[in-house]
């Protein structure tokens, strides 16, 4: 028999943390948020303060059978890619950052401007931007660049507009 030093309880208890995690994100495409949520960003809505200040991380309903690929965050907004390619996106919607109308602080899928159709696979956010690549290679975004003075340097696109448009 070797001698072998104990694990303490914390560590015995971060293990067991560990392995519910990988069991967890191995079968479940949820997305979790937490932190302050006063622009939507959370995706729990905007009308109580315990959708707004969330201490824990907190499963986004409106995306669970969405089967989440990948995800970005925005400096107030953020954006999602399913498995399937579509796109949605929640938050703050200033200098058109999400891409689309409506409801801000709910995830709502992208489907204006040159996206529709394609096959999302990567999704990046900035402070009022957002762009994504799709599986042949196109790459696509919406929203402004705003430099640290908060001097636009381009015309805010509200829907997806191709890389070609873009330059």
């Amino acid at each position: 028999m070797t001698p072998r030093a104990a694990a303490s309880p914390r560590a015995r208890a971060l293990a067991r943390s560990r392995a519910r995690a990988r069991r967890y994100l191995a079968t479940r495409t949820d997305v979790l948020s937490f932190g302050s949520g006063d622009c939507g960003q959370l995706a729990h809505g905007v009308d109580d303060d315990d959708q707004m200040i969330v201490k824990r991380p907190r499963v986004v309903y409106s995306l669970r059978e969405k089967k989440i690929a990948t995800v970005a965050c925005g400096g107030l907004h953020n954006v999602a890619a399913t498995a399937d390619g579509a796109v949605f996106t929640w938050g703050c919607n200033d200098d058109g950052s999400l891409g689309r109308g409506g409801e801000e602080n709910l995830p709502a899928r992208v489907e204006g401007g040159g996206l529709r159709g394609e096959q999302v696979v990567l999704v990046a956010a900035g402070d009022g931007q957002t762009l994504v690549a799709t599986r042949d290679g196109a790459v696509y975004g919406w929203g402004c660049y705003k430099d640290k003075a908060g001097k636009k340097w381009c015309e805010a696109a509200s829907v997806p507009l191709s890389r070609a448009a873009a330059l």
